[in-house]
């Protein structure tokens, strides 16, 4: 009998263990599931973090693109006007210079009509010699006076045109420039 109780204590005292180890067992695996299910949602959470963070430096990036776009729009845009401004004045400098030209010419030809008159008369002989000498002294004066017109003219003439043509030059290629960039 006292093999019985003991055995009976014995299976009593397993059974329990048993539950208790079912139970623990039980525990265990819902503590898992739980630990499980709480790092799924931790990491779900530490992804969209992360996804807003990226976000957040997109958005802010693609702002700074657009302003730096924007800046160089602008600059581009001044740089151009900046050329066409240069080439409407080179244009009108042009233009002046055509004026003062076309002006020197009516002078030189009123010049030489007027010393072509007084050869004739002085061809046909009707002035004195008084005159004569006037007269001479006057054409002298007149062919320096065109010797010297044409002289300057020319000098000028072609240092304003290879200025100009020079500045044209810049501008056309400060304008191809921009219009590459």
């Amino acid at each position: 009998m006292e093999l019985e109780r003991q055995l009976s204590v014995s299976l009593t005292a397993q059974i329990e263990r048993d539950q208790r180890i079912a139970r623990l067992t039980d525990e265990l695996a819902l503590k898992s599931t739980l630990l499980e299910q709480s790092e799924a949602n931790a990491s779900k959470r530490a992804g969209l973090e992360l996804r807003e963070h990226a976000d957040r430096i997109l958005t802010h990036m693609q702002g700074r693109l657009d302003e730096l776009l924007l800046s160089r729009d602008q600059q581009h845009e001044k740089e151009l006007a900046n050329v066409r401004a240069k080439l409407e004045a080179n244009g009108s400098e042009l233009e002046a210079v055509r004026l003062r030209l076309t002006d020197a010419e009516k002078g030189w030809t009123k010049c030489k009509a007027e010393a072509d008159t007084i050869r004739a008369q002085t061809a046909t002989g009707s002035v004195n010699r008084d005159e004569d000498q006037v007269t001479r002294s006057l054409m002298e004066r007149v062919q320096a006076i065109e010797a010297e017109m044409a002289s300057r003219l020319r000098g000028w003439n072609e240092k304003r045109i290879e200025e100009m043509e020079c500045r044209n030059e810049k501008s056309i290629e400060e304008m191809e420039c921009l219009n590459e960039g």
